[in-house]
């Protein structure tokens, strides 16, 4: 499991926990929740997968993400790498 947050998104915060299955630990996706801002009353959801290099299984992660409201929808793609 892992938690997942999204600041400032259109004037909103969004928080959730996400969890990979067993047969792919690669993969991970959960549900968000607006927690702040305009982002109260949103919900959606996030998925992902961890990404190799030749030098770590683990070198990096994406995805995407949907957030839906009363006359709101959105969506967005994220992208991150290991710290040494």
């Amino acid at each position: 499991q892992g938690a997942f947050q999204i600041n400032n998104f259109d004037g909103g915060d969004y928080s959730g926990i996400t969890s990979a299955p067993i047969g792919t630990p690669r993969d991970f996706s959960g549900n968000l929740t607006g927690i702040n801002g305009t982002g109260i009353g949103r919900t959606g959801t996030a998925q992902g997968s961890f990404f190799a290099s030749p030098t770590s299984p683990i070198a990096g992660q994406g995805g995407n993400f949907t957030l839906t409201g009363s006359g709101y929808s959105a969506a967005g793609t994220f992208a991150g790498s290991k710290q040494p």
